[in-house]
């Protein structure tokens, strides 16, 4: 009894095991080809359907933290592909990207009530931020030189909401 509820929780862990008469053996995983090329993990997954009743509809908030050796442009691409496919629902979708836990709020920070007109915190760390609207349009903005508040925009799909540097 005890080995069929170890071999259950072992199968749905996803660990591959043999079974050796009364003895569980265990097999290391092969390399996958969907492992991800860098070390990132979602720490927030929410939907907002505050402006509408449909679920299909409203907006999802990302937030995720990853490893700033891996904050590059290519990096980010794969990994705000990854997300998208991981969360494909619903069409509006913000991720934002840290890459320290000091960007991150505590859940007692995060049960604060926000101060408006308080002064943006300095970004110190590598951040990106994610967009997809509505219309399927696609971009992200990105700081490669933190603290510097310069900021690097890049189109993934459709049209950029910004117009061209020289304008602004």
């Amino acid at each position: 009894m005890l080995t069929m509820l170890l071999c259950a929780v072992l199968a749905y862990a996803d660990i591959p095991i043999d079974i050796n008469a009364a003895s569980i053996v265990y097999k290391p995983q092969q390399p996958d080809a969907k492992k991800s090329p860098f070390r990132y993990i979602i720490v927030n997954n929410v939907v907002s359907e505050a402006f509408n009743t449909d679920p299909a509809t409203g907006r999802r908030n990302v937030l995720v933290l990853l490893d700033d050796i891996a904050f590059t442009e290519e990096n980010l691409r794969t990994l705000f592909n990854l997300v998208m496919a991981r969360f494909p629902m619903p069409q509006a979708l913000g991720i934002i990207v840290c890459t320290s836990l000091e960007d991150i709020k505590t859940p007692e920070e995060a049960d604060m009530p926000i101060v408006r007109g308080a002064p943006p915190s300095p970004e110190n760390y590598y951040k990106a931020y994610f967009f997809r609207d509505t219309k399927g349009n696609e971009w992200f903005t990105y700081n490669p030189t933190p603290p510097s508040p310069d900021s690097t925009v890049v189109v993934m799909k459709g049209k950029s909401p910004y117009p061209p540097k020289k304008d602004r």
